[in-house]
């Protein structure tokens, strides 16, 4: 979230910040995690959960793509 927020101050950028906020909440400090969950909590996201994070992170390389790209 702190990158996003000074991404916005020099590009308006709009992205979920809801889903942001979830795949922050998925990092690790761990290399290998062996018997913790990714959540917090410990658990770890659902198929579909997962999924809708590659997209929304796709989607997010696509956008950063294109604005290096297109940058003489």
């Amino acid at each position: 979230m702190e990158l996003y927020s000074e991404i916005r101050k020099i590009k308006d950028m709009n992205l979920n910040e809801d889903m942001l906020q979830d795949i922050k909440d998925l990092y690790i400090e761990a290399r290998y995690p062996s018997n913790v969950g990714l959540f917090q909590d410990g658990s770890l996201p659902t198929i579909e959960d997962a999924k809708s994070y590659f997209d929304f992170a796709k989607s997010i390389a696509s956008i950063v793509k294109a604005e290096i790209t297109s940058k003489p």
